[in-house]
């Protein structure tokens, strides 16, 4: 078995606090609405000793036919029971109401913490983990905010109330069921242990299976072409089983507690009521009909609460747990921004920097795109040194290309150049301006670019396009369309511009879904254009039209491309070839043609990128 589970109660107490923040004044009427329902069924509990010992014993011993006062209690039982009722409708639609508002609000603070995050988060974390939060785990809180914590209240004030009446009617049976309810609580906190343990290990394997599944999906031609389904099926039952084994622990323990508890407490109200009936025939003990049929009921009011708290416990288990994974990333460092530079728009709408003096001063410098990269060296790991002494400049204007083999460092400096990861100050200079002393968003906004893994999003033509530039207009979209080489095969479509995609079942080929991403940057019209094998992906027959849109796109702008076909950047104005994290040779075609080194063997084939 596993070991016994303990679970942060700081983190439930997190949620706790967080739920009532801005909610004080309802959840403090819910409780006292919970109060008045508990108080009310408790009340009519006792009822029944007013009821036989009062009334209907009296009334059949004197064989009376007045029912005038019996009627007047019945009717003030039936107004009792309705304000319970009623009080019970209250406090679950408050509950309800805030519960679910609260999610939604933690589902936003998710998200947003998100964007904030810095890639080094993302790098070490699965997907399907982080999706595993807004499904799994916000589902394991609804029941808490929902259900639990109106339950628990509840169910602490009934036992209050109904020991105190019962300890009024008879101290010697309430000691006696006590006695039972010590037992109860023995078995509850062996079981629960437990219990415990499993949901918690039940939780983890569910995250981990969606994580699994989330990958097996991204990856599922891969596997197909490898011809990997059969392993990638044993991996799937391994976790499944292993899911499947901790559900069926913590489902048979779970659920077996209540119905124990419950058979505890019905042999508790058969001896409670065998006991009681022989003392009911003794006046000198104190026992009335009436104590013994509201006793017996107060102690179903007792018993009960103890077995609900019981399946109550594991959700609040399974809730403190999501809590725990929730925590974690909402408290995970959010991405370093010391920039002060921002962007900005001249008066001509041309974009520009927004410099602050140290003299309070503030300078507006248009943006050109000149890059300066100077003695470079980066490691996403100390001691795993993947650039070494990077040193190049890519002037406004020109067209700048890194080619090497896989590893050698290409996407790295773009990843650098856009501040996914930090590097030391004065590395790269964007126009004369160290880029730690811009801000990223505005670092980020100032640059468009096209990846080799081109991605759409679910929505229309137009939607995609306009993704870099939300406020243009649809003759602006469909310019740039135009300019993609993309406005002719898109008005082949049914529905046009109007076309919507579904980005996991759209029928448009790699081209024209690449052609799509172009006429995004060409709207976006950044002075920094980014290529990261952006036409790798690409069949030759597509190629021509993908390159004359990629002409359209860079024009007039600083272009720095990742190349793995060496025709598409034979007419830049500097190509650098990298290995091993280092530049061996910079120049451009003819340049690099004539040093007959690294270059020239990849042009003539006796050399291959790998």
């Amino acid at each position: 078995m596993l070991k016994k589970d303990k679970f942060s109660f700081g983190s439930l107490l997190r949620l706790l606090r967080d739920f009532s923040q801005g909610n004080v004044r309802a959840l403090v009427f819910a409780a006292v609405a919970v109060l008045v329902s508990t108080v009310s069924l408790a009340a009519v509990s006792y009822s029944l000793k007013i009821l036989l010992d009062n009334y209907v014993l009296p009334m059949l011993a004197a064989d009376s036919r007045d029912f005038q006062a019996f009627y007047y209690f019945l009717l003030s039982l039936f107004l009792l029971f309705a304000c319970g009722t009623y009080s019970c409708y209250f406090y679950n639609l408050t509950l309800i109401n805030i519960g679910l508002k609260f999610l939604l609000k933690l589902r936003l603070r998710l998200f947003t913490k998100m964007q904030k995050l810095s890639m080094t988060y993302f790098d070490r974390q699965q997907v399907g983990k982080i999706m595993s939060m807004y499904t799994n785990d916000i589902s394991s809180m609804q029941n808490l905010f929902t259900q639990t914590i109106a339950v628990i209240w509840q169910n602490t004030l009934q036992i209050v109330f109904s020991l105190c009446l019962m300890f009024f009617l008879s101290w010697k049976l309430t000691l006696f069921a006590l006695a039972f309810v010590f037992f109860m609580y023995i078995i509850d906190q062996k079981l629960g242990a437990y219990s415990a343990a499993y949901f918690a290990q039940r939780q983890k394997s569910l995250t981990e299976l969606t994580g699994f599944l989330e990958e097996q999906l991204q990856a599922i031609k891969i596997i197909k072409s490898y011809n990997q389904t059969d392993n990638c099926l044993q991996k799937f039952r391994d976790i499944n089983d292993k899911l499947t084994d901790s559900q069926i622990k913590a489902t048979v323990i779970g659920q077996s507690m209540a119905p124990l508890i419950s058979s505890i407490g019905n042999l508790q109200f058969v001896l409670i009521a065998l006991i009681g009936a022989f003392w009911a025939t003794n006046p000198a003990n104190g026992v009335t009909i009436g104590n013994l049929a509201a006793f017996l009921q107060l102690s179903r009011s007792f018993d009960q609460p103890f077995a609900e708290l019981t399946y109550n416990f594991n959700n609040l288990i399974m809730a403190a747990k999501a809590g725990e994974h929730i925590y974690k990333l909402i408290d995970t460092p959010e991405e370093n921004d010391t920039g002060i530079v921002e962007l900005t728009y001249t008066p001509a709408k041309l974009p520009a920097w927004k410099i602050y003096e140290p003299d309070n001063q503030i300078k507006v410098r248009t943006i050109k795109g000149k890059i300066v990269v100077q003695h470079l060296d980066f490691a996403y790991e100390p001691q795993k040194e993947i650039l070494h002494d990077i040193t190049f400049t890519a002037e406004p204007g020109e067209k700048v290309a890194l080619v090497g083999s896989t590893g050698a460092g290409k996407t790295t400096i773009i990843n650098l150049i856009n501040r996914f990861y930090e590097v030391a100050d004065d590395k790269i200079i964007y126009d004369g301006i160290d880029i730690n002393t811009i801000k990223k968003a505005s670092l980020r906004e100032s640059m468009s670019v096209v990846l080799q893994e081109s991605h759409l999003f679910s929505g229309t033509i137009y939607d995609n396009i306009r993704f870099s530039r939300p406020e243009a207009t649809l003759q602006e979209i469909e310019a740039a369309a135009e300019q993609a080489q993309a406005d002719s095969f898109i008005r082949r479509l049914p529905a046009g511009y109007d076309t919507f995609i579904d980005p996991e079942a759209t029928e448009l080929s790699g081209g024209q879904i690449q052609l799509l991403c172009i006429a995004r940057a060409i709207l976006a019209d950044k002075p920094l254009l980014i290529l990261d094998e952006a036409t790798s992906g690409i069949d030759t027959g597509t190629e021509h039209l993908v390159q004359k849109a990629m002409n359209n796109l860079m024009r007039g702008k600083t272009v720095l491309i990742i190349a793995h076909r060496l025709s598409t950047i034979r007419n830049c104005d500097k190509i650098l070839v990298m290995d091993q994290g280092s530049i061996k040779e910079a120049g451009n075609h003819k340049q690099l043609l004539d040093l007959k080194g690294i270059y020239y063997h990849l042009w003539n084939g006796t050399l291959e990128l790998d």
